[in-house]
């Protein structure tokens, strides 16, 4: 993955044209992004082969206090057949790492 990208969320204009995706209160977002190959369990899962490219993208969006109010994680292969999404509260990503499946 590439190194986190680091951006502030302005308010300046108010909530008027606000990014709908942007969680309330939100004045900091990360971004990691990274191209890859599936690895075998991506592939049974999306029929899809060994040399399709995917690009993966991990967003996190941060409170004042630097709490965690969103994260989301999202997979986009060749040709946007398949986009699989991810997005989680505080609550439900605590739950999600703690389990012994997650990703």
């Amino acid at each position: 993955m590439s190194g986190p990208k680091d951006f502030a969320i302005s308010s300046e204009h108010g909530d008027e044209g606000r990014d709908p995706d942007i969680p309330e209160g939100a004045v900091r977002q990360t971004e990691e992004s990274d191209v890859r190959l599936p690895s075998v369990a991506e592939m049974r899962r999306f029929s899809i082969s060994s040399e399709t490219p995917l690009l993966e993208v991990v967003r996190t969006y941060y409170d004042k206090a630097g709490s965690v109010l969103k994260f989301s994680y999202m997979l986009y292969m060749r040709g946007a057949e398949h986009v699989v999404n991810f997005d989680h509260s505080p609550e439900s990503l605590k739950e999600e790492m703690a389990s012994p499946d997650h990703w």
